[in-house]
C-alpha cells in the first residue's frame, strides 16, 4: 500500500481513536481488535497494523476448514 494510503487511513484511525478516547475517558490506544496486529512502526503504525489485520481475515476465510472424518472401523476380529 502507498504511503498517501496509509496516511490517509492513519488520520482516519487517528479520529476515530481520539472520539472514541473522548467518549469513554481512557486513551484507546492498543484496545481495538487491530491493536493485536500492532508491530509499533514509526510510520502509520494504526494503519499498518489494521492491513494486517484483514489480510489475517482474508487468509482465514480462504482456508477450508478440514472436514471432521469419522473414526475408521475397527476391523472384525475372527474367533
Amino acid at each position: 500500500m502507498d504511503n498517501r494510503k496509509l496516511e490517509d487511513l492513519q488520520r482516519s484511525l487517528d479520529i476515530r481513536k481520539w472520539h472514541d478516547s473522548e467518549d469513554n475517558g481512557i486513551d484507546m490506544c492498543r484496545h481495538y481488535e487491530f491493536c493485536k496486529s500492532c508491530k509499533f512502526e514509526a510510520d502509520f503504525p494504526c494503519a499498518r497494523a489494521y492491513n494486517r489485520m484483514e489480510l489475517d481475515k482474508e487468509k482465514s476465510a480462504k482456508k477450508p476448514e478440514a472436514a471432521k472424518k469419522a473414526p475408521a472401523k475397527k476391523p472384525a476380529t475372527k474367533k
